[in-house]
């Protein structure tokens, strides 16, 4: 059924993650069935849609959702933070419970706090304005007297005693100086210390900034795996680098072996601490572990090449046998206890590791504000030690470690943050997707977050909402900076309740709603599949209503898609073609990892990237000019090259006929500055891929998702397939 002689070899080994035997791409090219592509071309195009969107926003025309993610436009909504900083599935809003339930789709609003391109005003303030009824900050309304505020979230009017920026600005970021101000934070971002009888931490922080531990499993093993030589040299190059003092003003250095050493300053130099009382009770175990770390700690201030030099000299001559890991992230979360926060950068290389605590030091890493970044080679098995990672806001590398290293270190980062998102009176706040924080009642918490963190959250309308009336949503994001502020970020977005279905699906957002929609799928590694299918079923659902309400007149034969949601269907097969879905728990663990932060733009990449014919970066003064080619293998020239944009990574794949014209294009400025354009739209690091076709070229072929692929249909016969289940509904 689902076969044709362009399609049926492209496709992965669901076990081995490789590509099958492939003919050449011209006998994939020149034998395309004339009446199918003529079906194919009418079917939604994201790069049509998107150069569409584009000519909208030259033209002026203004639309109820802001500009999609495609474009890239700056035309924020004055009644809202800025678009970078808080995007919503949906900008009308059901205005009853019943209605909400028959659109069927849901409501999810991503934030991405910190994002970079986005100016945030700040002021230093020792007492911050707050609404009495729920601790929400004020929305900027001019309809009450100067004297008094009342919420835009909860009702409550109240009484202002102080003026506030918040009267003003949708989006203000808060330096908390007094002693009033800072016993109302949460206990997380505050000055307080984590209650826990799993380890034993500080009486209280001796430094208010944040610090940076390095971490090393030196057994043989780990030392002779690849990537050691690259995280040393890694290392080796940011202590010696004018700008790491910049950024921390003290870091550690801990060696995970049976018993963690920790290498610190003294006044005869550097010098070894073993911690023998520090060690593990046993899984499932209640016992405090025994023993305390001291405050072992390296000034930046005080680091010339030679000390450096020394210190790594130290560091390699050391040989571990059997790894404790527990022992060794309990000395991390002491070290970091001391400070205001922290990340810790391991080097993990021995094949296999596990944490028989699991969920239990999670929390406890969590608490402690540590953050951990894991580098290793292909190969290793991190089974749960994954979670740690992923958990604490931190991140996985497994190629390009010593860039990697650096990227890690040298960027803004924000720690122990503590995030509170509330809707007005009518919205109920029911999840927040997020890198697996551990939520409570109302707050959030991640050790990290950087400015390309994002999450979302979900909403479902409880009340009757008056036709028309305005709907607000608010994050508050309580933080310490690198400098060891204590500072809150306030973020509000505006939307609009109503009961017209034709309104409700005009705001809707593709980008957002997808955005969304991948951070539920990838809430539960387990249930990737079965979670796929409810945003497959809530998508069909939607559908069924708007041909109903809004297409009565249209054919039974006849799929009809609103604008706004033209391109999801595509975007939700690609996520079933994805690669690592099919492959294990630990693999789609380490994807959703990876996923659960990512902003709109990111996520939108990932899924479907943007493919450029490299000759048309000529063309152009900036790659965000093009739209980019469709996904599929039928619209490739084996003659020509291309860039692929996946929002994290760019693959230059080269045809058979370009092949001879591959190190000019690789060292052309043009090509550079592509690429460092789309470095500075994502606000995050991107690695460079060179691949030529069919030399193991598998990466590049498993990012065209409108092709069969995996067993999965190709994306008209998707369609199809959707269409039946909405006539059947």
């Amino acid at each position: 059924m689902f076969s044709h002689p362009q399609d049926q070899d492209i496709h992965r080994d669901r076990k081995t993650n490789t590509p099958g035997i492939a003919p050449p791409l011209a006998t994939k090219t020149t034998k395309v069935d004339a009446k199918e592509k003529d079906i194919f071309d009418k079917l939604p195009s994201v790069p049509l849609v998107i150069e569409g969107d584009k000519a909208k926003a030259k033209e002026g025309i203004k639309t109820v959702t802001p500009p999609f993610s495609t474009t890239h436009e700056k035309d924020a909504d004055p009644l809202s933070s800025h678009h970078d900083l808080v995007r919503s599935s949906m900008y009308i809003v059901p205005a009853d419970e019943d209605l909400f339930e028959l659109v069927g789709l849901p409501m999810l609003v991503t934030f991405q706090p910190f994002n970079e391109l986005v100016p945030v005003p700040e002021y230093r303030l020792k007492d911050l304005v707050r609404c009495k009824g729920c601790g929400s900050f004020p929305v900027p309304d001019s309809s009450l007297p100067v004297d008094r505020f009342k919420c835009s979230l909860c009702g409550f009017v109240n009484d202002i005693m102080t003026d506030s920026p918040s009267f003003s600005s949708h989006t203000v970021d808060y330096i908390v100086d007094g002693k009033q101000a800072l016993s109302q934070r949460t206990w997380y971002s505050g000055e307080s210390l984590p209650r826990t009888s799993s380890v034993l931490l500080p009486s209280c922080r001796k430094w208010k900034e944040p610090c940076l531990v390095f971490g090393l499993d030196m057994s043989v093993t780990s030392k002779g795996s690849p990537g050691y030589a690259a995280y040393i040299d890694g290392m080796k190059d940011i202590l010696k680098s004018r700008n790491f003092s910049l950024f921390y003003k003290r870091f550690s250095v801990v060696i995970f072996g049976e018993s963690p050493c920790v290498i610190s300053d003294s006044e005869i130099g550097f010098s070894i601490s073993v911690l023998e009382n520090v060690e593990s009770k046993g899984e499932g175990s209640q016992e405090s572990v025994q023993g305390i770390c001291s405050p072992l700690f390296i000034d930046t201030e005080n680091l010339t090449e030679e000390r450096v030099d020394e210190l790594v000299g130290i560091i390699e001559n050391l040989s571990t046998g059997q790894t404790d890991m527990f022992a060794g992230l309990v000395a991390a979360m002491q070290l970091v206890s001391y400070t205001g926060g922290g990340k810790l950068l391991l080097w993990l290389g021995s094949g296999r590791y596990t944490l028989s605590s699991g969920q239990t030091i999670l929390q406890t890493v969590i608490d402690c504000g540590l953050s951990v970044h894991i580098f290793t080679s292909e190969k290793n098995e991190l089974e749960n030690v994954t979670m740690l990672s992923y958990g604490t806001g931190g991140s996985v590398q497994r190629e390009g470690i010593q860039a990697s290293l650096s990227d890690a270190i040298m960027k803004n980062s924000y720690f122990r943050c503590s995030v509170r998102v509330v809707g007005s009176n009518g919205l109920k706040r029911r999840s927040i997707y997020s890198n697996g924080s551990f939520e409570n009642i109302s707050n959030v918490f991640f050790p990290e977050m950087s400015s390309s963190t994002a999450f979302s959250a979900s909403f479902s309308v409880d009340e009757f909402l008056k036709e028309g009336v305005p709907v607000f949503v608010q994050c508050i994001v309580e933080y310490v900076d690198l400098a060891g502020d204590y500072r809150t970020r306030v973020i509000n977005l505006r939307l609009k309740a109503s009961r017209l279905i034709q309104q409700i699906f005009i705001g809707l957002s593709f980008d957002a709603m997808f955005c969304g929609l991948c951070k539920y799928i990838c809430s539960e590694p387990v249930n990737m599949l079965e979670n796929i299918r409810k945003a497959e079923r809530a998508l069909v659902t939607s559908l069924v209503l708007y041909k109903r309400a809004c297409a009565k007149d249209t054919s039974l034969t006849q799929l009809v898609l609103p604008d706004p949601l033209k391109l999801l269907p595509v975007l939700l097969q690609s996520v079933l073609k994805y690669p690592k879905i099919q492959l294990s728990l630990a693999c789609r663990t380490e994807m959703a990892g990876e996923i659960m932060p990512l902003s709109v733009e990111r996520t939108f990449r990932m899924f479907y990237p943007r493919l450029i014919r490299i000759s048309a970066l000529f063309t152009v003064s900036d790659v965000e000019e093009l739209a980019g080619e469709r996904l599929t293998m039928r619209h490739l020239c084996e003659e020509d090259s291309y860039l692929l944009d996946t929002g994290s990574k760019v693959v230059l794949w080269f045809g058979r006929g370009a092949v001879d014209f591959m190190d000019e294009m690789m060292s052309s400025e043009v090509v550079t500055e592509a690429i460092s354009r789309l470095r500075e739209i994502y606000g995050a690091p991107m690695k460079v891929f060179q691949m030529i076709q069919g030399h193991q070229d598998a990466d590049f072929i498993g990012y065209m998702v409108e092709d069969q692929m995996g067993g999965y249909p190709k994306y008209q016969e998707y369609l199809t397939s959707l269409h039946g289940k909405i006539v059947k509904h």
